[in-house]
């Protein structure tokens, strides 16, 4: 079981069906099959990283590649529908993957079929098997998403003390740390000052830098 690979890029194949690049590891070279969309990113002798599923029977002994642990998650789950094999699951990796989930979530069997090789009964089986239970990119995207809203905000509320404190002396990284809600220490300083005028807050501010 190879379950990641890291080296450098010997030789590129962005082919439309079955992109591959072969990676030198101190002189054993892996052929790894991948999405376009990331074989793009690189050139030749570029070290790359990536997360592989490795498929193994009596006649295949091949790897397939992602950028990270959830793309390659979500491309095992594909597999595990009838009918999606590696090569099928590979070109629906060139797609956005909180589209597909949005699709499989909406029923959207028009936009499943874009794929090459998925037919009609192909996509309403994907969606009967993995409606409800896929790896929640969106739900992970939209968390993210929300946790950057809350910094703006908070950065945005704070700005005028993150000043006055910085012109105090105090190191402005330390500060945004501080006003980030990154860690325990910060989610608790910026409970303790919700409801703080601005002088209670840069007194309380001052004892945490």
């Amino acid at each position: 079981m190879i379950a990641f690979i890291k080296g450098k890029i010997f030789e590129k194949n962005e082919d439309e069906k079955s992109a591959s690049v072969f990676i030198d590891v101190n002189g054993v070279g892996y052929l790894v099959y991948l999405p376009n969309r990331i074989l793009c990113k690189y050139k030749k002798l570029d070290e790359i990283f990536l997360y592989t599923f490795h498929r193994v029977s009596e006649n295949v002994n091949d790897l397939y590649g992602m950028e990270t642990r959830e793309e390659l998650n979500f491309f095992e789950t594909l597999l595990s529908v009838s009918g999606i094999g590696p090569k099928s699951a590979l070109l629906m990796s060139e797609m956005s993957f909180s589209d597909i989930e949005k699709a499989i979530e909406e029923e959207d069997v028009k936009f499943l079929t874009k794929v090459p090789g998925v037919g009609k009964k192909t996509a309403s089986r994907m969606i009967l098997e993995l409606k409800g239970k896929l790896p929640t990119i969106l739900l992970e995207n939209n968390s993210e998403n929300n946790k950057h809203s809350f910094q703006d905000k908070t950065s945005e509320k704070y700005s005028d003390i993150k000043l006055m404190l910085e012109s105090l002396g105090f190191v402005k990284r330390n500060i945004e740390e501080l006003f980030a809600g990154n860690n325990q220490n910060s989610q608790q300083f910026l409970s303790e000052i919700a409801e703080k005028s601005d002088e209670e807050i840069v007194k309380i501010a001052l004892q945490n830098l």
